[in-house]
């Protein structure tokens, strides 16, 4: 190797080391830098403001739950400048050693351990020095809050002196309880003042919930007596005086106990004014609601009997006439039934139903001459006699509307009867008219389907003329025999139209057909299958379905100009 080489080794291994050099240096100084922070983040919890804090508050003379409160923020402290700080400070003296000898993996791990453990020291001072915080301003902060509450107390006071007279059987204790009040009152300011504001603070919440207590109380009492001493009993000396009026005068209750549930009621009034005395409102509530409810029911009694002779004075008179009046209605309809009954048949127990109108009518008679007796004696409650009254008047109304019924059914009868014969009349001349008509288009023929349906529908408005001349008339029968004729006639039209027109149309297409007889074979058998179809079998409907189907494949569209063409000029088929 010559010397050059030797050189540039040599140069190579200086670069080298002065490279390792740096590198250790700025990492260490790096480290020690960090180390430096944390040292300032351990002396600035060593001259915490939370030592002034300390000192300010023992010298306040704290005792009590204060004093024992102070004292455990103490021991926190103590702990973590007595016995968490040295750890701290020996962790840094231990990083500090391992930098100086380069052991920077040991230092890295120990940086960020130790730094997470000042976090939660800072931590723990910062929650000790707002603590101690809360506890210096508590005395002023309670002397703050015991005005506003001193001032609805003192409302409080002033409002069960002034109005202690609508508070009745209650203002005892209401004044009871508000002297304990104001003791509690007392019992914080003796402790706030002489050193612990803490438990000042409990009693200060106490009084302020006592407070709003009694204060929503006085709100409650007032309304709650005053339906104790003068709502109620006025009502009650109502309810009396009113029964005993009604009574002279002839009134009866159904449940003679009215005295008595009156009594019950005062005697609920004097229970609910014991529990008002207790201060146990919402029992009180409960009971006055109770009472109203009752008083309420009791009311409702005297104003049902009242409105009850109100009604039976008023429809007395009216019930008489209205039985009167239906007794005559019914002796009338079972005149006309039994007249109506020589000339037709009642098929829905029309007479039978009278006779019973009849019945319930003499039952109604004796039942409104009881009452009429009952109303004299006076000895019966007005509200059983409106009852009874109401369901007489339903009893006749339901009479009256099936009296009305049958008169109206009888009325139907001859009327019916008239237009029945009417109907009779048509439905003859309908089928003479069908039959001319038939007989006038001459068809080589009819077939025994067409010739039953005419020969059903002639039978049966036959039948019709039969019922109709009957001595005594079955309209229901009648009635029916006309919905028949009616659908037979119609169906008998229909055919009949149905059947001349294919027979005109057939002789139209046969006609046509013809120019094609001698040079289509296929035309030729059709023409000769629809003529023995018309001529032999009257099968008029076959016979034009024949014949269309072959001219149509010769001619298609002719057919379709043929039917078009004579429903445009046909003869009405109008019978």
């Amino acid at each position: 190797m010559n010397s050059n080489g030797v050189i540039l080794i040599f140069i190579i291994i200086i670069l080298a080391a002065t490279a390792v050099y740096l590198a250790t240096y700025f990492l260490k100084k790096k480290n020690q830098d960090q180390l430096d922070a944390l040292e300032k983040r351990k002396e600035a919890l060593v001259h915490s403001p939370v030592i002034q804090h300390f000192e300010g508050l023992r010298e306040r003379q704290l005792f009590g739950q204060s004093l024992e409160t102070l004292d455990t923020f103490q021991e926190k402290w103590d702990d973590l400048i007595k016995t968490r700080l040295p750890e701290l400070e020996n962790e840094l003296l231990q990083i500090e050693s391992n930098n100086e000898s380069f052991h920077f993996k040991k230092v890295q791990n120990g940086l960020k351990t130790t730094s997470e453990y000042l976090d939660e020291m800072e931590k723990n001072e910062k929650e000790l020095q707002g603590s101690l915080q809360s506890l210096d301003q508590l005395e002023d902060k309670n002397s703050q809050e015991i005005s506003e509450t001193l001032k609805s107390f003192d409302k409080l006071k002033a409002k069960a002196e002034d109005a202690g007279k609508q508070y009745g059987p209650a203002l005892p204790e209401l004044q009871k309880q508000i002297g304990e009040t104001g003791r509690l009152f007392q019992r914080f300011h003796e402790l706030n003042s002489t050193g612990d504001p803490l438990e000042a603070q409990k009693v200060l919440t106490e009084a302020q919930n006592e407070t709003e207590k009694l204060t929503n109380m006085t709100e409650q009492i007032a309304p709650l007596y005053h339906e104790l001493s003068q709502v109620f009993p006025g009502q009650l000396d109502e309810l009396h005086d009113s029964y005993e009026k009604m009574t002279k005068e002839y009134y009866v209750f159904p449940q003679q106990d009215f005295p008595q549930k009156i009594d019950q009621i005062r005697h609920g009034t004097s229970l609910a004014s014991d529990d008002l005395a207790k201060l146990q409102l919402n029992d009180v509530v409960d009971e006055n609601r109770e009472i109203a409810k009752r008083i309420d029911q009791m009311y409702d009694r005297l104003e049902k009997e009242y409105a009850a002779r109100n009604y039976v004075m008023n429809h007395r008179e009216q019930l008489a006439d209205f039985l009167n009046h239906a007794t005559k209605n019914n002796r009338q309809l079972m005149i006309e039934l039994d007249h109506i009954s020589q000339s037709y048949v009642l098929n829905h127990n029309e007479l039978g139903d009278a006779r019973g109108f009849q019945t319930q009518l003499e039952g109604l008679s004796r039942q409104n001459d009881h009452l009429n007796e009952r109303l004299k004696s006076q000895d019966m409650p007005y509200s059983e006699i409106e009852a009874r009254y109401k369901d007489m008047i339903a009893t006749l109304e339901e009479i009256e509307t099936h009296q009305v019924e049958i008169d109206r059914s009888m009325k139907d009868m001859t009327s019916g009867e008239e237009e029945a014969n009417q109907q009779c009349e048509r439905f003859e001349f309908k089928l003479r008219s069908i039959k001319r008509h038939v007989d006038k288009w001459r068809l080589p023929g009819l077939t025994e389907g067409y010739l039953d349906y005419f020969f059903v529908a002639t039978d049966r408005v036959e039948a019709l003329d039969h019922e109709l001349k009957k001595i005594r008339v079955n309209m229901d029968n009648v009635n029916e025999l006309v919905d028949l004729c009616k659908a037979d006639i119609e169906l008998v039209t229909a055919k009949t139209i149905q059947m001349v027109d294919a027979a005109n149309l057939t002789e139209q297409m046969l006609q046509y057909a013809n120019r094609y007889r001698h040079t289509h074979e296929e035309i030729k058998e059709a023409i000769e299958h629809s003529l023995f179809l018309f001529e032999k079998q009257f099968r008029y409907e076959e016979a034009l379905s024949t014949i269309k189907s072959a001219l149509d494949k010769v001619e298609p569209g002719a057919t379709a100009r043929i039917e078009k063409f004579y429903y445009e000029n046909r003869e009405s088929l109008d019978f």
